[in-house]
């Protein structure tokens, strides 16, 4: 490939690029044009070796945003944990681990996310309970803010 062919390829998948962020734009909302909607689709399917895809968040990454932002922390908090959770992934060995084990360690920093943050919503409730009508105000408080509980 020369010089010249390489940049008129490079100069292309920019386009491509600038296309595929500008149709996203136009489809990430309620009701999108259905030819818009069509244009983002055959762009992606037309250039499937850009995996274009990829510059999107993913359902797991929009999962961990969600949560975290959805916690009663205060700004500062959600913004270390954001960062704590990535360092999680890190430590479980994310990088340069074969996709299935990325979604597997993902879900598992995830879960523990979850997790703590019901434990906080737990001791929260604990403290603010009388000692003998915890449990059940753990569970009334629970079942308000739609968390399931077993035991």
């Amino acid at each position: 490939m020369t010089v010249n062919s390489a940049l008129q390829s490079s100069e292309k998948i920019e386009k491509v690029r600038a296309k595929f962020a500008d149709l996203l734009a136009k489809t990430n909302k309620e009701h999108p044009r259905p030819q818009d909607v069509k244009a983002l689709s055959d762009l992606i399917y037309n250039n499937k070796g850009l995996q274009l895809w990829r510059d999107v968040a993913s359902a797991g990454q929009l999962a961990e945003l969600t949560v975290i932002e959805n916690s009663t922390a205060v700004a500062g908090l959600k913004e270390c944990w954001k960062h704590r959770l990535q360092g999680l992934k890190k430590d479980l060995g994310n990088e340069g681990a074969p996709l299935l084990e990325q979604l597997l360690i993902q879900h598992a920093a995830l879960c523990w996310l979850k997790l703590n943050l019901v434990e906080l919503s737990y001791s929260r409730v604990m403290k603010q309970c009388e000692w003998r009508a915890a449990s059940e105000c753990f569970i009334m408080t629970a079942s308000e803010h739609n968390i399931g509980v077993v035991f």
